[in-house]
């Protein structure tokens, strides 16, 4: 016969079955009005236009076989209505957000969760009560519940009348099952409780780890620029050896490593590290190998990996550090096994969770924010209670390096050094990326007229061209127009003339639309791309990527100054990111690679010190000595005249004033590509401007803390310009490392 602690635990499932479910159920129907003679699936795809991949993401296979058996809803337990509430209620934080796991009993979105953890632990964990803590769980659902109602009922416009009616008689039932003890097969329904736990736990996690897989597979595209040519390439097909070295800061040396032994690599003193650092330059190819790790961990068991070891990983969690919306790993978890999360309590997930061998992923140290910070900072203190199963593989550019001391510590590591892909090897990469992309019709080029012209620009190209990045911009641009790809000699004209096919391509859609005539439309894209490159300037001095609202505002209003549409302006340039809310999808435009905003800020900079429409003084000046009859001659005359008084241009005055150098959180070396993209710009549109500023951008580029290795890179992007060649000579030792 059960004990009475055990039949006190059995009370409590009644309260929660009796009481708990109904009062999700009643928030659900007042936060989603809709016709419950239909399916949530059909009011969330057909009325809010919810894709119906989107709507598999938010709820597992049962969950959907019960939802399409039940209009109404009043049969969903629990769990369900928890991941009814988080995806289809209006005016609730988005999903991730802290504010469903922050202890606050003012928002609706905490005692959702704490009522779901609530169900999940008594359900889960507890073996048995006595009599307090039975009174005391039953006044914490008591309290929990009454709360919910009351917040919702306003939230929701509700008539007090009716929420006061709706908890009155929830307290009757709790009432009366305090007052009623359960009698009937209390063994049997004991017996089933405690048999149920330990494999719903494993079937849980089971499921989660499914829903990851499944995830990762559908990370296809390597490539960085199916922003705009909507093309998905296999990371598989086209992935191409990338040089990879191990750095040993205690000798100060470094030894060449296979990426595929980047999990079996040990520290100096031969112990297995908890951190795997990924270096590499913008470009390297650090997302890419990210991306290739995950996929080949979601095929197992049915594709034998080429990274050794993965199969000893139970689980792989990924996030951007791009992301500003998680700062707590249980949120980190709720994201990422959201179906899994809404039949756990939090804390029984996280338990589960370490007790596995896990492989965290944080790509984009670089990029990251002061929620990213927090997350790995916890995130450390969980590698020790995990028994040291936990490992993070961290992916960052140079300049972000300084911040893992910070951030974690003296945590085991091990750092890599993406370095890109090998003169040799670059032939085959681009040969692949080529024949993947004529295979999806993405291009009519002949591939073996790109890989001679390869071959034989390698020395004019230069090493720029080392990167996964750059070569995949070069074979697009071959894609589109061979001719153009013959001028390209700089990484700075490689973006360039993505930008003018980027133009090309807006400008035609416009046309086909009937917009106006051709030379309107190109001045106002023209006003459109200052106004970009201004906020994209604004945004990486936020240290983001993806544009605040404020910066969406000012292009949304230069676009309807000039009656443009918005989103096929910003799809021309930008990534467009719809992330679901109750409200329907909402609109996020971001850098579809840091890289490419990094040079829209650069054009910033240039229109800043070279206005495009010339000297407003000069112009004003040769109108009126026009206007007052002088002739061609003496207008050249009086122009040169004055510009022997004009005051030179003071880069670095005006560097410290655009990047806002004076504010503590700014640090120069942020915006290194900025200027290196600027000088690029310098050499191909103001040679005479470069020769006076070399010495001072140099010294701007020393003052950033640049790397040995990138002065070449300065000395390229300046198309080898003499003064510029003298400036960095003074000052570095050209040592490539």
């Amino acid at each position: 016969m059960a004990s009475q602690s055990a039949i006190n635990v059995l009370e409590v499932c009644r309260v929660l079955r009796n009481v708990v479910r109904p009062v999700l159920h009643t928030v659900f129907c007042w936060g989603c009005e809709r016709d419950t003679t239909k399916t949530l699936e059909e009011y969330l795809v057909n009325e809010k236009k919810m894709s119906k991949q989107n709507f598999k993401d938010h709820f597992n296979k049962a969950m959907i076989e019960i939802i399409r058996s039940d209009p109404s809803g009043d049969k969903f337990d629990i769990c369900l209505l928890y991941a009814c509430i988080r995806t289809a209620c209006k005016n609730l934080a988005k999903a991730g957000s802290q504010v469903w796991t922050n202890e606050d009993e003012t928002k609706l979105e905490y005692l959702c969760t704490a009522l779901k953890n609530l169900r999940g632990e008594i359900i889960h964990n507890v073996v048995g009560l006595d009599e307090i803590e039975m009174k005391n769980c039953i006044s914490n659902i008591n309290n929990l519940t009454t709360r919910a109602l009351d917040i919702a009922g306003t939230l929701y416009n509700k008539d007090r009348t009716e929420v006061q009616d709706v908890i009155k008689h929830m307290k009757e039932i709790i009432t009366n099952i305090s007052e009623n003890p359960l009698i009937c097969n209390q063994d049997d329904m004991y017996k089933e409780l405690l048999e149920s736990r330990g494999d719903n736990r494993d079937k849980i996690m089971k499921e989660g780890i499914k829903e990851l897989r499944y995830q990762f597979l559908r990370l296809k595209s390597v490539d960085p620029v199916s922003w705009f040519t909507e093309s998905q390439l296999s990371v598989e097909a086209v992935f191409t050896l990338l040089d990879v070295v191990k750095e040993n800061h205690q000798l100060i040396h470094q030894e060449a490593v296979k990426y595929e032994q980047l999990l079996i690599l040990e520290t100096e003193n031969g112990s297995i590290p908890s951190v795997l650092i990924v270096e590499g330059e913008a470009g390297a190819g650090k997302t890419t190998l990210a991306r290739l790790l995950m996929r080949e961990w979601a095929w197992l068991p049915e594709k034998r990996p080429t990274f050794f070891n993965l199969n000893t990983i139970d689980i792989i969690l990924y996030f951007e550090c791009r992301n500003k919306h998680i700062s707590k790993f249980e949120d980190l978890l709720l994201v990422l096994v959201s179906n899994a999360a809404c039949q756990m309590s939090n804390s029984d997930l996280i338990k589960s969770v370490l007790n596995m061998h896990v492989l965290i992923i944080a790509d984009g140290l670089d990029e990251g924010n002061n929620n990213t910070d927090l997350l790995l900072s916890e995130i450390k203190t969980l590698i020790p209670i995990s028994g040291n199963k936990l490992r993070i593989l961290i992916t960052t550019r140079p300049e972000k390096l300084y911040k893992l001391s910070i951030l974690i510590g003296n945590v085991q590591r091990v750092h890599t050094r993406l370095t890109g892909i090998s003169y040799k090897k670059r032939v085959e990469f681009v040969k692949k990326l080529h024949e993947e992309m004529i295979s999806q019709n993405h291009s009519k080029q002949d591939t073996q007229g790109l890989v001679d012209f390869l071959q034989q620009s390698q020395a004019r190209i230069g090493d720029h061209c080392r990167s996964p990045f750059m070569l995949t911009l070069l074979t697009y641009l071959w894609a589109v127009d061979p001719l153009q790809v013959n001028e390209v000699t700089t990484s700075t004209k490689l973006y360039t003339k993505l930008l003018n096919m980027l133009q090309r391509r807006l400008l035609g859609k416009l046309m086909n639309l009937n917009m106006e005539t051709e030379e309107f439309l190109k001045t106002v894209i023209e006003k459109f791309l200052y106004v970009l490159y201004e906020v994209s300037l604004r945004t990486l001095l936020t240290g983001d990527v993806v544009l605040s609202s404020d910066c969406c505002e000012k292009i949304v209003h230069v676009c309807e100054d000039h009656r443009l549409p918005t989103e096929d302006m910003c799809a021309a340039f930008l990534a467009i990111d719809r992330q679901w809310t109750a409200n329907g999808y909402k609109i996020f435009f971001t850098a579809p690679h840091k890289s490419i905003m990094e040079y829209y800020a650069s054009l910033h900079v240039f229109h800043y010190i070279f206005p495009p429409k010339g000297d407003s003084f000069e112009c004003e000046l040769t109108e009126l000595l026009t206007k007052y009859g002088k002739s061609l001659e003496e207008v050249r005359e009086h122009l040169s005249i004055a510009k022997s008084f004009k005051k030179k241009v003071n880069i670095k005055e005006c560097i410290e004033d655009l990047f806002q150098l004076g504010d503590e959180n700014r640090i120069l070396s942020d915006y290194q590509n900025v200027l290196i993209h600027f000088c690029g710009l310098l050499a191909d549109n103001r040679n005479d401007a470069l020769k006076d500023m070399a010495q001072e951008l140099v010294e701007l580029l020393k003052d950033s803390h640049i790397n040995n290795s990138r002065w070449l890179d300065v000395v390229w992007e300046s198309e080898c310009d003499n003064e510029i060649i003298k400036a960095v000579a003074s000052r570095i030792n050209l040592i490539r490392d």
